[in-house]
């Protein structure tokens, strides 16, 4: 099993903050794999403080396009007062 790399970033006030477990369960659904990890970097403080969250999946078998719309419609369900932009890595 080959390891995930990274594939998307995102960042959200940390008002509108997604627990790792379920940020993991979307990504894996969005991805039709297992084979994905998330991660999450905070910076700034106080009502400045921001997450950046990494979105990391398997390079074979992955069409990055169809994950993509999955995920960021996946986002807009279980944050629908956040404004977040996915980006490529």
């Amino acid at each position: 099993m080959a390891s995930p790399v990274a594939l998307f970033h995102f960042r959200l006030n940390a008002d509108h903050g997604i627990g790792r477990v379920e940020l993991l369960k979307l990504w894996a659904q969005a991805c039709h794999s297992t084979e994905v990890s998330v991660s999450r970097v905070e910076s700034g403080s106080g009502s400045g403080k921001v997450h950046t969250y990494s979105l990391f999946g398997p390079t074979k078998n992955l069409d990055i396009r169809d994950a993509e719309n999955r995920m960021r419609d996946s986002l807009a369900k279980a944050l629908p007062k956040a404004a977040l932009v996915l980006r490529r890595y």
